[in-house]
């Protein structure tokens, strides 16, 4: 009897553990004003009880064209920006508590943002806005992370300075 109650009791742990680390949370588009006039489109997924907040940055020229919450969905065959392996994972993040905003080029680099963008004080000041929208939502830090050429490809850049940022983390992808 013992032994029927621990395998059922394990059985229990292990499935609400599973299901914790699915439930994503709320997914939305949301696009906002930066102080330099311009919009900042990003699709947030926002988990009940966040512990940190992380900006997904995908990685080549950024551009995503985003125009609703479900601008992301992609199919086994597609490897452009939406199959990005930061992009791709932010339902992962978000199943771990993290409130994930999956960041688009600015409205003034819809065609893409080449690194002299990404690494400029107007980069930053964007993605700093980003940052204290995701501090009004919930007090947690706020960790950048970035793929290949989102990183700005140099240390210090000023988007890795974001104001707000907590953390940043650049992974790097080699090809």
């Amino acid at each position: 009897m013992s032994r029927l109650f621990r395998l059922t009791f394990v059985l229990v742990m292990l499935s609400a553990a599973l299901c914790e680390a699915t439930q994503a949370g709320t997914t939305t588009f949301v696009s906002i004003s930066t102080p330099r006039g311009v919009q900042q489109a990003f699709i947030l997924i926002k988990p009940d009880h966040p512990v940190a907040s992380v900006v997904l940055f995908a990685g080549n020229d950024g551009a995503l064209g985003l125009t609703s919450a479900s601008s992301l969905k992609f199919g086994a065959e597609d490897f452009g920006m939406a199959g990005n392996f930061l992009v791709r994972s932010r339902e992962k993040f978000a199943g771990h508590n993290f409130m994930v905003a999956v960041v688009d080029a600015p409205s003034d680099h819809q065609d893409g943002m080449p690194v002299p963008f990404r690494i400029s004080k107007n980069h930053a000041i964007d993605i700093g806005a980003v940052a204290e929208y995701l501090k009004s939502q919930a007090s947690v830090p706020v960790w950048l992370i970035g793929t290949s050429g989102a990183h700005g490809r140099r240390p210090g850049a000023p988007s890795a300075r974001a104001a707000t940022a907590s953390r940043l983390t650049r992974l790097m992808a080699w090809c």
